[in-house]
């Protein structure tokens, strides 16, 4: 459902760019609109396993490594590995897209769970380089961030525990 609400703000011919790509689902859902897709992710396993598939996918070492210029550039239930320096990555990710900033990110997680096996299990599932960040984002601290940010800001909750935040650039005057 995440990866839907993502592709659907993806036109027909865009060039993807998804950072902490993963498993490579969101391209998968965008092959009938004809896109340009381009996946990074620091995990070598994830890189190697899309490859194999015939996806473009980049090894990434995160928000200072460089990334491409895309249509879209998004990020899905990742963001909360940068923090508390995520507004950088997401700024630099306004600069890269030429239309939009996808972002969705979970607002309630198990690892903030009451039960501790619960809580731990859950940090350690979403490890990235067997680091576990402790803090996670609430729909406060997303508002946060999308008030601190420059363009058009659009932030809902189509899933009960997924946030979705869209920033679009403004038209550029043409020449």
């Amino acid at each position: 459902m995440k990866y839907a609400m993502v592709a659907a703000r993806v036109e027909r011919g865009s060039t993807v760019v998804d950072l902490c790509c993963g498993d490579c689902a969101l391209e998968r859902l965008l092959v009938g609109k004809e896109c340009s897709y381009i996946g990074l992710d620091s995990s070598k396993e994830f890189v190697r396993a899309g490859r194999r598939r015939g996806v473009n996918v980049l090894h990434w070492e995160g928000p200072l490594s460089d990334f491409p210029e895309g249509d879209v550039i998004c990020i899905q239930s990742s963001l909360y590995q940068f923090m508390p320096d995520e507004k950088l990555l997401v700024e630099r990710m306004i600069a890269k897209a030429r239309l939009r900033v996808v972002i969705s990110e979970p607002i309630r997680n198990l690892s903030d769970s009451g039960n501790p096996v619960f809580r731990m299990l859950a940090r350690w599932l979403t490890s990235a380089n067997m680091k576990s960040p402790v803090s996670r984002h609430t729909m406060e601290s997303i508002r946060s961030l999308a008030a601190a940010l420059p363009g058009n800001i659009e932030l809902s909750l189509p899933i009960d525990r997924e946030a979705l935040l869209v920033i679009t650039k403004p038209a550029q005057p043409q020449q």
